[in-house]
């Protein structure tokens, strides 16, 4: 499931995914984020992206716990130096 989340903010959840499958899905979104420059006015523009991701135990953890780790992890990426990939996982934690 893809929606938007906030005003630059997207999320995806993807139900029954363990941390390799995120991880690759992120960094597939990353990937080709990058290689494809947007064309604006007759100039092309690489666009960035930082993604937060996280992976939960729904038995354990509730939907607001996932939301602030997918956050906390995303302003994680913005401040190491953005259009990268970064990962809470809280399964056990």
């Amino acid at each position: 499931m893809v929606g938007r989340y906030g005003g630059e903010e997207f999320l995806i959840v993807l139900p029954n995914c363990g941390s390799n499958a995120v991880r690759l899905c992120a960094e597939r979104i990353l990937g080709s984020m990058v290689d494809k420059p947007v064309i604006f006015d007759g100039a092309s523009m690489t666009v960035t992206v930082s993604l937060g991701t996280t992976v939960v135990d729904p038995v354990l953890r509730a939907e607001k716990d996932a939301f602030a780790a997918a956050n906390s992890a995303l302003y994680f990426a913005k401040r190491t130096g953005r259009n990268r990939v970064s990962f809470k996982d809280l399964r056990s934690a």
